[in-house]
């Protein structure tokens, strides 16, 4: 998922992680993102997030396409390379134009 942040995220891939609470505290997430030097965001569900928006693992992890919609989710458990050619075939359909929109509002267009 970190490469693919890093590879992708520039063409408007963006990776997000919603851990479930079971994790004891905040500060123990943040330990395991720091010394698994996760670049991408990550976040802690403690409350009922996950039934009102159907998380159904313990850890869900989300594509999201650069249109703005969930392009995958759930465990990096379904083999890479399938995955990633998914990936790569979502990102060759969106418009380019609404990319670079998107790169813009992100901090310039770099």
């Amino acid at each position: 998922m970190a490469r693919w942040h890093k590879e992708y995220g520039p063409k408007g891939l963006v990776v997000l992680s919603v851990y479930d609470g079971l994790t004891p505290s905040v500060d123990d997430l943040r330990k395991h993102v720091e010394k698994g030097k996760i670049p991408y965001p990550v976040m802690r569900d403690p409350g009922d997030n996950q039934k009102t928006y159907g998380i159904k693992f313990g850890t869900t992890v989300y594509l999201i396409g650069a249109d703005g919609k969930v392009m995958w989710e759930g465990l990096a458990n379904k083999k890479q390379d399938a995955l990633e050619g998914e990936i790569k075939s979502a990102l060759e359909k969106v418009d380019k134009k609404r990319l670079e929109t998107w790169k813009k509002e992100q901090g310039g267009g770099k």
